[in-house]
């Protein structure tokens, strides 16, 4: 897939209202034999138009919430959710490469936009790496019906984020930072230590509310990822939330691949 320039550049100087368009040009190189066939036919040739209020999303460090939009709305929040499950079939072991232009056209448009992006698209590729048969159906259904995930995994040390087993139900210590998107992502995946080794976790984010603290986050820019600590000390999940086995993000190729988007 091959992605045009935008037609516009923002000003990041000026307060002006700009508007973008989001031009996008679709090409299969030598796919066809992946029977990927239409899953982004719907987008071929889109113009959306994309307002920013303040021309350069990072001045007022705010969420892009318009621009979670537009990517909903192009269906590219769901290019790496399998066939079968309403997505595109794009990713793991067939189209890394357009998912890739994906990435790069999108954190060339806003690199806030494109950090959120990335861990949603991580994400989902954790799922379909790790996730059991009924994780999958339960995530990639709610991530076609709209919900943001993301990967959470940076800590201090002096404040890791731990669990305990308490006879089936398991309950969170710790806490974790630069958590892009903070509470606007709904399921994040968050890496945890317990008595066999690290596990990923991924959290109902819709049924917390957790203090945003920012006391970390001092950036000269992507300042809108809004990247927040969150103490996660007391917060209890069960075990159809975690994801694969010991040390299973850690795991090669997958964690190399995942700091290369």
């Amino acid at each position: 897939m091959v992605l045009s320039n935008f037609d516009s550049l923002c000003d990041r100087y000026t307060n002006m209202r700009v508007t973008f368009k989001f031009n996008l040009s679709i090409h299969f190189y030598e796919f066809k034999q992946y029977d990927i066939m239409n899953t982004i036919l719907d987008m071929k040739h889109t113009k959306v138009t994309y307002e920013m209020p303040n021309c350069y999303a990072d001045f007022d460090g705010k969420f892009p919430f318009e621009g979670i939009e537009l990517l909903k709305s192009l269906e590219l929040t769901t290019v790496n959710v399998p066939l079968r499950f309403g997505g595109k079939g794009l990713g793991g072991n067939t189209g890394n490469r357009q998912v890739l232009e994906v990435l790069k056209e999108v954190g060339s448009y806003d690199l806030s936009l494109g950090r959120i992006y990335e861990g949603h698209i991580n994400a989902l590729l954790l799922i379909e790496r790790f996730g059991d048969g009924n994780q999958k159906e339960r995530y990639f259904e709610e991530a076609v019906n709209g919900k943001i995930f993301g990967v959470w995994n940076s800590e201090m040390p002096t404040e890791p984020l731990t669990f305990n087993d308490l006879n089936g139900v398991f309950e969170l210590s710790g806490a974790k930072v630069f958590c892009s998107g903070a509470s606007n992502i709904d399921r994040p995946i968050v890496t945890a230590e317990g008595e066999k080794g690290t596990r990923m976790v991924i959290i109902d984010m819709d049924e917390l509310r957790l203090n945003e603290d920012y006391t970390y986050w001092r950036p000269m820019g992507m300042k809108s990822s809004v990247s927040c600590r969150f103490d996660f000390s007391g917060v209890n999940f069960d075990q159809k939330q975690i994801l694969g086995g010991p040390y299973d993000y850690v795991n090669e190729p997958d964690f190399t691949s995942g700091a290369a988007r």
